[in-house]
């Protein structure tokens, strides 16, 4: 089983690259990281300019379908059979939009892997995307 880490607004940072090897190491599962940007490391002064420039340039329904994309991606490069994905904020409501649309996905030809759990860490905005 393949662990998916959805990074906040802020990205790949050192904090949730420890992360990300801390569960490797625990669970001895294939950890990957996600996150908006590509791995590229914007270094936000505050939560206000990260907060900002992630609206302005991505916002959390692309979010959502760069991580579809990103699945569909891992899933034939991969030998795993399913994964968890855990998103942390926006990379949490990522995450909800997800297993909401996979029904969907899979409709329209799209073979999103097995997906065995979801869990979302201060998902606040996911209040706004209950339909």
């Amino acid at each position: 089983m393949a662990i998916v880490l959805v990074s906040d607004i802020f990205g790949r940072t050192p904090a949730f690259e420890t992360l990300a090897k801390s569960l490797t190491d625990i669970t001895g599962s294939q950890t990957v990281l996600f996150d908006p940007y590509q791995g590229e490391s914007l270094d936000f002064t505050d939560e206000q300019a990260a907060y900002h420039y992630f609206s302005l340039h991505i916002d959390v329904e692309n979010y959502a379908n760069m991580l579809v994309q990103y699945l569909l991606a891992l899933h034939q490069e991969s030998s795993s059979n399913s994964m968890v994905i855990v998103g942390f904020s926006a990379g949490a409501t990522a995450a909800w939009l997800l297993a909401c649309k996979q029904i969907d996905n899979q409709t329209k030809g799209e073979k999103l892997p097995k997906i065995a759990q979801v869990i979302g860490v201060y998902g606040s905005q996911i209040r706004n995307k209950l339909q």
